[in-house]
């Protein structure tokens, strides 16, 4: 079931995109793709926007495409003459993708019912917003498939299986089918559904000492308990970070949907992938958090973690230069070199004088997706490496 939805979610993006792409300039003018795209978006799909060079609206997941669509409902539903149920529609797809997720991690399926059901969601919202006749026959055929299993699951019996009598080989005679009843027969049999294929997005790779830092990977609406216990919605955004002797680690950015000062995001490792089991204790651990500024920077500490006595990694300060001392490399050249704004002690860029003032800290823009991974990747499995 997973399968067909994904197809079908790809084929939705695409339409949505069409779509968007013919309305928004008239609403929006000369400036519509500042104001009635970028502007509408996260901080995680903002980045997504300038590390890719994201130009178009076919450039945008379908995360970001129903997002522009939600925030510009008003405007769109009064041109495209949409009636409320539409934006129904469109929040029941973008919980299709999060719960598609959620049933991922936990490697279950999806029941077919609520298959069906979603399916016949995409349906509606595909013939609301004017899509191609193509992609909403899709759609039909993958309903019907998906009838007919129901139909054949519903129709099985529920007794035990018959005792097996063996018999005597017989000679094999042609099957007559034509000669035979089929349930449901006013259906048509599916078509055959062609192997998905993965999206393919345009990701870039960066050098980050002996690692290559490479995505940013498609964005993903998720949670996070913030450091003060909250639970807050925010947009995952996934690098790969590749290293010497096979290592490999899934980087999460993890952006706060919401506006304010105060703390904004997050960086951890999500997975070690294919690295050693020795790094099961960063998995999930060693949280860097995200600040935002009053300016609108966003920053983040330059806390180094290390393995002392055979114990689980833990995170450090030590001054900047130890930092380039224990990795063998310029932290500042390197980040700043990917595009952060400055690197130093908190009180350097802040102006703090508590007695975190001596914490060393880089910033970075709102936008910029880039550097708070590769700073991870310095303090983090650098570091760590060298233990």
């Amino acid at each position: 079931m997973q399968t067909i939805l994904q197809s079908q979610l790809r084929g939705t993006a695409t339409e949505l995109g069409r779509f968007l792409t013919a309305q928004l300039p008239s609403i929006g003018g000369e400036s519509w793709w500042s104001s009635h795209v970028v502007n509408q978006l996260t901080y995680g799909q903002q980045g997504q926007i300038r590390t890719r060079g994201i130009e178009s609206l076919g450039g945008l997941d379908l995360a970001a495409l129903l997002r522009v669509f939600d925030r510009n409902w008003a405007e769109l539903s009064h041109t495209a003459k949409l009636p409320n149920e539409v934006r129904t529609h469109a929040k029941e797809v973008s919980d299709l993708r999060h719960s598609m997720a959620h049933h991922a991690s936990e490697g279950t399926e999806i029941p077919i019912t609520d298959g069906y059901r979603h399916l016949d969601t995409i349906e509606r919202f595909l013939m609301a917003i004017g899509a191609n006749q193509s992609a909403i026959d899709a759609v039909r055929e993958s309903k019907q498939a998906t009838l007919i299993q129901m139909a054949s699951v519903m129709a099985a019996p529920l007794s035990a299986q018959p005792e097996v009598v063996q018999e005597p080989a017989k000679k094999e005679e042609p099957v007559q089918v034509a000669s035979e009843k089929i349930a449901a027969s006013h259906i048509p049999a599916p078509k055959k559904e062609a192997k998905a294929q993965p999206a393919t997005r345009t990701q870039k790779r960066f050098a980050v000492g002996s690692f290559q830092l490479i995505g940013p990977g498609e964005s993903m609406a998720t949670e996070i308990a913030s450091f003060d216990g909250r639970s807050v919605a925010a947009t995952a955004i996934p690098w790969t970070a590749t290293g010497p002797d096979g290592h490999e680690f899934l980087i999460h950015v993890v952006l706060m949907d919401e506006d304010g000062e105060g703390e904004f995001g997050q960086v951890f490792c999500e997975s070690r992938l294919s690295s050693p089991g020795v790094w099961d204790d960063i998995v999930r651990r060693l949280r860097i958090g995200i600040r935002r500024l009053s300016d609108g920077q966003l920053t983040m500490d330059l806390r180094i973690a290390v393995r002392e006595n055979g114990e689980r990694a833990a995170k450090r300060i030590v001054p900047l230069a130890e930092i380039d001392t224990l990795i063998g490399l310029d932290t500042s050249a390197i980040l700043l070199g990917l595009g952060a704004n400055a690197i130093g002690s908190r009180a350097e860029l802040t102006g703090e004088t508590n007695r975190t003032r001596n914490w060393p800290s880089v910033t970075f823009a709102a936008d910029d997706i880039v550097t708070p991974a590769a700073a991870f990747v310095l303090t983090t499995l650098l570091t760590t490496l060298k233990d």
